[in-house]
């Protein structure tokens, strides 16, 4: 599969950073164009962020750090073989740290490239490191056999963390009641439909029923979830089979699981139980701002407990969501910051064996959403009528596209998605001197595509 995100150029220079005081150093880096700082491991980067934005705020320059521009992470040591694989060649092989791994597929450019790895965790040490640096390559630990029986993914949270709105990020369109006045009740399945199917399938208490649009499917959900809601009930299960189910899942199940915190807490609390013994891989949503609840903690150690005890030792993704409200905080806004801290607080509380991720639920659907209003389904020969037109007609600026839509939509409830991805936009161009002009260009700052990319790597090797 090809990667969601641009692995490469954008490290012309890598620096192992090893004199924290030298703040005037790093503020001239930021001239340097992507430079990757990688840390003693003894370091913490949230605490290293958190001072380079106090003595930003100290200094005397006119322009200010910009924080997104510093890709910091873990000069790990490797006490065990790492190699480098291009396809099925070997590179590069017997790599001492992260710094040098990073400057072989730096020399290796944009080809189709491995990681080989002796061990899970240092698999998940070095997918960390990736993380913060915001590129993504697959790791593969030696020996591990690929698999073709994808499995199930379980989504898990407490209430309002946003599942099964990451359900539907994941999907790419609303299928799943993302509403926070309306839970989800039961254990929802979402699968591939059979190949020659056209409508969306929904199997609920031994029988099934065909949808023709998602919004058919929505009417039907919200009912069922109001009514159960207004009881403080749980429903039965209902599987739900898409014909448009992405490909990089491999054919793997999503599972949406009622929050551990609701009314229903015992119905809840069953299903969550029955889901985790069930499933092989696992997400975890928590909420960014609030920095690991007593809820959320009480969550985590259950899935823990089940994926991590003396039979089975499989690693646990944890999906920050709603970093989109970072924007809006007083703290510096490095999504580093936030992952580390999280990442740091759970290895203090004796975890070990996730991955945390920060991710943008809400902006990743409304992109969804605005390319559909921009660029709608189109046939074949619209297709090709679209490709030769770019080479004779000027495109039309996101910006300029997305007033219009604004203009269009005025009095529905589609104009609060063009609302939000503008502001989104302006905060990326203010904050970060990211300018977005096309619509298909969303995807670069769209960080779900990193979880799809991680769900891809364990779910191709499990």
């Amino acid at each position: 599969m090809k990667p969601f995100t641009k692995i490469l150029p954008q490290f012309k220079d890598v620096k192992l950073v090893t004199n924290r005081d030298n703040y005037e150093e790093i503020y001239q880096s930021e001239q340097q164009s992507h430079s990757a700082w990688l840390l003693d491991e003894t370091e913490l980067i949230w605490e290293f962020i958190e001072e380079l934005a106090e003595a930003d705020d100290k200094s005397s320059h006119d322009k200010p750090l910009n924080l997104y521009d510093f890709y910091i992470a873990y000069n790990l040591k490797f006490s065990s073989d790492v190699s480098l694989l291009n396809k099925s060649k070997v590179l590069q092989s017997g790599l001492k740290d992260f710094s040098e791994l990073l400057n072989a597929v730096i020399r290796a450019g944009n080809g189709e490239l491995n990681i080989l790895v002796t061990s899970d965790k240092l698999k998940l040490k070095i997918l960390q490191q990736f993380i913060y640096l915001r590129i993504f390559l697959p790791v593969i630990v030696d020996g591990q056999t690929h698999n073709q029986a994808a499995g199930e993914v379980g989504i898990f949270g407490t209430k309002k963390a946003g599942k099964s709105a990451l359900i539907n990020a994941l999907l790419g369109n609303e299928y799943a009641v993302s509403s926070p006045m309306l839970p989800t009740p039961n254990k929802v399945t979402y699968s591939a439909a059979n190949k020659d199917a056209k409508e969306i399938s929904l199997t609920y208490k031994n029988s099934a029923q065909n949808f023709h649009t998602v919004n058919d499917l929505q009417k039907f959900l919200t009912e069922k979830n109001s009514l159960a809601n207004k009881n403080s009930e749980t429903l039965d299960e209902m599987t739900i089979a898409l014909p448009d189910f992405p490909a990089f899942l491999n054919g793997a199940r999503l599972i949406d699981t009622p929050g551990s915190n609701f009314a229903a807490g015992k119905g809840h609390a069953d299903i969550i139980q029955k889901t985790l013994v069930e499933v092989p891989n696992a997400v975890f949503v928590m909420n960014y701002s609030q920095y690991l609840t007593q809820d959320e903690l009480k969550l985590f150690d259950e899935i823990y407990k089940q994926f991590n005890n003396a039979k089975v030792k499989r690693p646990i993704l944890i999906a920050l969501n709603r970093v989109d409200e970072i924007f809006d905080s007083e703290e510096s806004k490095s999504y580093e910051r936030v992952a580390d801290y999280i990442h740091y607080r759970l290895t203090a509380l004796g975890y070990e064996n996730f991955l945390v991720i920060g991710v943008s639920v809400i902006q990743a659907v409304y992109f969804d959403e605005i390319t559909r209003l921009i660029e709608p389904p189109a046939t074949f020969f619209e297709r090709m009528i679209n490709y030769f037109k770019k080479f004779f007609v000027k495109p039309v600026p996101l910006d300029e596209q997305l007033k219009k839509l604004k203009t269009d939509l005025r009095g529905t409830d589609k104009v609060s998605v063009v609302v939000f991805v503008r502001n989104i936009l302006t905060d990326f161009e203010d904050f970060h001197s990211i300018v977005i002009n096309n619509v298909r260009d969303l995807q670069k700052i769209n960080r779900i595509n990193y979880l799809k990319c991680l769900l891809h790597n364990f779910i191709q090797n499990r």
